[in-house]
C-alpha cells in the first residue's frame, strides 16, 4: 500500500461521512462528534503502530483501520438516532457493509482488504477471537487500544459539558447521574475483570467501567499515552467521593504505572 492510496481513501471517507449531514441540528452534532472521533481514533492508531516499531505498510494499514473502524455509526446515526448496539444494530456489521457499497477500499489488495475489514470487525467485541492470525490479532488489539484512548478524551469532554450545564448537554444520556454505583461492578475493577454492560444502571457505573478499559489495553504506548494525557485523573473527578470509589481508582492507577514501568 502507496501514500497514493492512503490519501485516496482518506478523501473517500470524507466524502462518505459528510453525506449523511442534513438539516437535524442533533443528528449533525452527533455525525460531528464521530467525524472527529474517526480522524482522532486514526491518528492513535498511527502513533501506536509507530511506536511499535511497525513496518511502512503496518503503520498504513492501522491508519486505515483506524480511520474506518466506526464507518457504520454515521447510517447507525442517521436511520436510528442512537449509538447504542443494542437498540439498533451493530455498528461494525453496518460499517462493513457500507465500505462495500461505497466502495471505500477499491484498488485495496484482497489479503489487506481482508485484514482491515477483520479488524474492523471486531474492533469494538467483548473479547478479540483466539483463532485470528498473527497480523490480524495485531492489528485488531492496536485499533482497540486506539479507540479507547479517543473515547477517554471524548467522555470526559463530555462529563465536563454535562456538569457544567445539563440542560444544554447534546450527547446520549443512557443512565441516570445519580451517585450511585454498583458493587459488583467495583469488585470486577478489583479483579482486573472485562466489565459486562448488562450491569451498568447508572453513569458512575459507566465510569467504573470505563476505568477498566485499561485492563484490556494491549500496548504500552497506549498507557503511556492515558498517563501523558491524564485521562485517569479526569476521569476520577467526576466520581464520587467515597473510600470504595477511591480505592479502585487508585488500584487502576497503581495497575497502569506499574506495566508502564515494567515495560523500562
Amino acid at each position: 500500500m502507496d501514500a497514493q492510496q492512503l490519501n485516496t481513501i482518506q478523501n473517500r471517507f470524507t466524502e462518505y461521512a459528510q453525506g449523511f449531514f442534513g438539516q437535524d441540528n442533533f443528528v449533525n452534532f452527533n455525525l460531528h462528534l464521530k467525524l472527529c472521533h474517526s480522524y482522532k481514533v486514526q491518528q492513535e492508531s498511527a502513533y501506536i503502530a509507530a511506536e511499535l516499531g511497525l513496518s511502512d505498510n503496518d503503520q498504513k494499514l492501522a491508519n486505515i483501520i483506524g480511520l474506518l473502524h466506526d464507518t457504520g455509526r454515521f447510517p447507525q446515526f442517521v436511520k436510528y438516532r442512537t449509538y447504542i448496539d443494542a437498540k439498533s444494530q451493530s455498528h461494525s456489521e453496518m460499517g462493513i457493509e457500507a465500505i462495500s457499497q461505497y466502495k471505500l477500499l477499491d484498488g485495496v489488495s484482497e489479503s489487506d482488504r481482508q485484514l482491515i475489514i477483520t479488524a474492523i470487525k471486531y474492533h469494538s467485541v467483548k473479547d478479540v477471537p483466539a483463532g485470528l492470525d498473527t497480523q490480524c490479532q495485531l492489528h485488531t488489539k492496536i485499533v482497540r487500544d486506539a479507540d479507547k484512548l479517543d473515547i477517554f478524551r471524548v467522555v470526559i469532554a463530555g462529563y465536563r459539558l454535562y456538569t457544567k450545564d445539563p440542560a444544554k448537554y447534546c450527547y446520549e444520556v443512557e443512565y441516570p447521574s445519580n451517585g450511585q454505583y454498583s458493587a459488583k461492578i467495583l469488585e470486577s475493577v478489583m479483579r482486573k475483570e472485562t466489565i459486562d454492560y448488562q450491569l451498568i444502571r447508572s453513569m458512575d457505573d459507566v465510569r467504573l467501567l470505563q476505568l477498566a478499559w485499561v485492563f484490556d489495553i494491549n500496548f504500552v504506548p497506549a498507557l503511556q499515552r492515558i498517563t501523558q494525557k491524564k485521562y485517569l485523573e479526569d476521569m476520577i473527578k467526576y466520581m464520587p467521593n467515597t473510600p470504595e470509589i477511591n480505592g479502585a481508582a487508585k488500584f487502576v492507577l497503581d495497575y497502569v504505572n506499574q506495566r508502564i514501568n515494567h515495560n523500562r
